[in-house]
């Protein structure tokens, strides 16, 4: 597959080091330093390519959409609409120091701020859940990522992205669900196992009920 990666920070720079390993096809975009994007393309190989944002989401299959959150609405004008293709969208709604929440509507998620941005793409929540530290560093032989979408297709493809990540992806539902795992949601930041991530899913869907 081609898979476009928009925004070239550690979230982008893991993704793309397992996929281009995978076979995918990798083009890196929406860089706010030249030199460290073209190292990063440099280092991971020739699967792995730079492009300008209107470029780089020609006929790509799968878009990886990961700019720090406060540069998403800058990353979306220079992307332009994503039609067809399948959205990952790693974001959370986190303030530019990464302190707290970013002053944005209570009743917003940044799921449903990208999904707005881009109304015709094809929407999966993914990738979010836990730091590139967290999974990095982690002795686990096993790290969930929840996945949240309306489009079964798609969401099946980006489990198989996870895994080939090394994480053991889980479906948490409907795109709404996204709530549940994105900052600050009950489900966020905890380095689960399959088994434990089952019981407190359950558990989570249960209070929205």
């Amino acid at each position: 597959m081609k898979i476009s990666i928009v925004g070239a920070g550690e979230v982008g720079a893991y993704y793309a080091e397992h996929w281009s390993q995978a076979g995918h096809e990798i083009v890196l975009t929406y860089y706010r330093d030249q030199i460290k994007i073209d190292a990063l393309a440099s280092r991971l190989g020739k699967n792995v390519f730079v492009a300008p944002p209107q470029k780089a989401l020609t006929k790509s299959d799968v878009v990886l959409f990961c700019p720090r959150f406060e540069h998403i609405e800058d990353a979306a004008k220079q992307i332009g609409d994503i039609r067809d293709s399948i959205l990952i969208d790693a974001n959370n709604p986190f303030n530019p120091d990464r302190s707290g929440r970013a002053n944005i509507n209570p009743n917003q998620t940044a799921a449903s701020m990208v999904a707005n941005i881009f109304p015709h793409a094809r929407h999966v929540k993914a990738f979010h859940n836990l730091g590139i530290q967290t999974i990095t560093e982690s002795s686990q032989r096993e790290l969930v990522a929840f996945i949240a979408s309306d489009d079964t297709d798609a969401a099946e493809i980006v489990m198989k992205l996870a895994t080939q990540a090394n994480l053991a992806p889980m479906l948490s539902g409907s795109f709404a669900t996204a709530a549940l795992s994105e900052f600050p949601g009950p489900l966020f930041g905890i380095p689960f196992t399959t088994q434990e991530a089952r019981k407190s899913l359950e558990i989570a869907i249960r209070h929205i009920q």
